[in-house]
């Protein structure tokens, strides 16, 4: 999907270390994807395990909010309660 606009549920939260996006949302809006240059394992604040498998790809993602517009990679991966969690400063 290049220039096109979609509507995402995403959450926000300062701890996140990425911004991640859902495969299944990355699928059904044909979004291009990229290999991350080495893989990793993603982890949760109590150092459990989280997600089902290892990042190898993300998207680049531009975020438009009342006419501010912010470009990010958005690592892919499995999520249950969003389409998007962000990462923020």
């Amino acid at each position: 999907m290049v220039n096109q606009q979609a509507i995402v549920k995403a959450l926000i939260n300062s701890g996140y270390t990425h911004t991640c996006i859902s495969e299944d949302k990355v699928k059904k809006l044909g979004i291009l994807i990229k290999p991350v240059n080495k893989s990793f394992k993603v982890f949760n604040a109590d150092g459990t395990p989280s997600g089902h498998k290892q990042i190898t790809h993300y998207a680049n993602i531009t975020f438009d909010t009342h006419g501010h517009k912010e470009q990010v990679e958005a690592v892919i991966t499995i999520l249950n309660l969003a389409d998007m969690f962000l990462e923020h400063d």
